[in-house]
């Protein structure tokens, strides 16, 4: 049976290389990356300036520090 989803590993190799992989529909590297860069960018927010938030219509986080830069959550009884 194979695994559904969207996966991701990286290891470190002794000679300093870090390669990494990636599986399924997403890119989920190319994202941890892309928010790396904002987060550094950011000031490096702590996890407290992080505000998880649901209304009727969606669910989100929002950081509260820096440009208050917004991500939608999925809903998963939606997926």
């Amino acid at each position: 049976m194979e695994p559904y989803g969207t996966y991701a590993m990286a290891v470190s190799d002794p000679d300093g290389d870090h390669p990494a992989w990636t599986w399924g529909p997403h890119d989920l590297w190319t994202r941890l990356e892309a928010a790396t860069t904002w987060w550094h960018g950011a000031g490096c927010p702590a996890p407290t300036d992080f505000v998880y938030a649901v209304s009727r219509e969606r669910q989100f986080v929002t950081c509260t520090t820096a440009d208050s830069r917004q991500w939608d959550v999925p809903n998963p009884s939606a997926m």
